[in-house]
């Protein structure tokens, strides 16, 4: 049985990797507003749905009748998940990579959010429309469960850096960008390290997904190891 939730997360929903990392930024950001809803399985795993998004952390056990819940949710587009057969869909597999301790990495630029959409939209074909986007990240950033790191040149963003999830333990990284004319400066690197440093410094375990193999050997050369496997489901 699914039943809504309100009071307490399941206990195995820990934080120490990205997908129930993801799940818990969601409750501590939304889980006294109307913008996210959360659901108990019936062993102990968790949904969470947001727009067209979801998270599921679920063990084997409910995976099936998990499956017929999202088919009576045809709005939810993809399912951040640890269990692929929770789904059906196009799945998607990335590495989750752990980052590496960094001591200080410098102190980099923020921009507006209304700067930051439109040089982040060329890059990420997935972005939601602006207004979607700008609410989800000026509340979070308002709320100390969002920041991000860039570099300016003459006033344009060279490069940046975010967090896509912030939880009370842990961090997950992406938005990685640079613009084609500052490649190959290291900027991304700065950007990634500088928010690192200012995570860790708050007790948290730092993760990022990367998304193609080149950007895996960027972070590989950063000091980021490989550490688990994350899966992403793309529904029709």
């Amino acid at each position: 049985m699914i039943s809504l939730i309100d009071q307490e997360l399941p206990s195995g929903i820990s934080g120490d990797e990205p997908v129930s990392g993801r799940l818990l930024s969601w409750w501590e950001a939304y889980r006294d507003t109307p913008i996210a809803r959360f659901y108990q399985t019936e062993h102990g795993g968790c949904i969470a749905v947001m727009d067209t998004q979801a998270v599921a952390c679920v063990p084997a056990e409910d995976a099936e009748e998990v499956a017929a819940f999202f088919e009576l949710q045809p709005e939810i587009r993809s399912v951040y998940t640890t269990n692929p057969a929770c789904c059906i869909g196009k799945v998607k597999r990335f590495t989750a990579m752990l980052a590496p301790k960094v001591n200080e990495a410098g102190t980099l630029e923020t921009v507006s959010l209304r700067e930051l959409y439109p040089f982040l939209q060329p890059f990420f074909d997935d972005l939601p429309p602006f207004e979607a986007w700008y609410l989800d990240v000026s509340y979070r950033t308002r709320h100390g469960l969002c920041r991000h790191a860039a570099i300016t040149d003459n006033g344009a963003i060279a490069s940046s850096a975010m967090t896509v999830a912030e939880w009370q333990n842990g961090a997950l990284l992406g938005g990685v960008a640079t613009a084609p004319d500052y490649r190959r400066r290291g900027y991304a690197g700065r950007c990634v390290l500088s928010l690192t440093a200012v995570l860790q410094r708050k007790g948290k375990t730092v993760w990022i997904c990367p998304y193609n193999p080149p950007a895996q050997r960027l972070y590989e050369s950063l000091g980021f190891r490989a550490h688990s496997t994350v899966t992403v489901i793309e529904r029709k």
